[in-house]
C-alpha cells in the first residue's frame, strides 16, 4: 500500500534555517522600540488633549460661560536687581 520511496529517512531531515545576522536582528529590535516610543507619545498626547476638552465641556455643561483657561503671566528675568533704599536709609534724608 504505501511506497517506501516517499518515506522520509529520519537522516533525511531539512536542516535548520541560516541564522540571521546579529545586524539585522538589533535593527529590527531598534524598529520595534522607535515604534512603541512613538506609540507611547501619541498615546500621551492623545490622552491629554482628551482630558482638557472634558474638563472644557464639563465647564460649559454646568452653564458658567468663562471657560478658558487663564495661564499667569511670566515675569520678565531682568539682568539685575533693581536695588531700593531701606527705611533706615530714607531717615536721614
Amino acid at each position: 500500500m504505501s511506497n517506501p520511496e516517499t518515506k522520509l529517512d529520519p537522516a533525511d531531515k531539512p536542516s535548520a534555517p541560516p541564522k540571521p545576522q546579529s545586524g539585522d536582528s538589533r535593527r529590527g529590535a531598534i524598529a520595534g522600540l522607535i515604534i512603541a516610543a512613538v506609540i507611547l507619545g501619541v498615546g500621551l498626547w492623545l490622552a491629554r488633549d482628551l482630558t482638557a476638552a472634558s474638563k472644557m465641556q464639563d465647564c460649559l455643561m454646568s452653564g458658567r460661560s468663562n471657560c478658558n483657561v487663564i495661564e499667569p503671566a511670566r515675569r520678565p528675568v531682568s539682568a539685575g536687581r533693581v536695588r531700593t533704599k531701606k527705611c533706615r536709609d530714607l531717615n536721614h534724608l
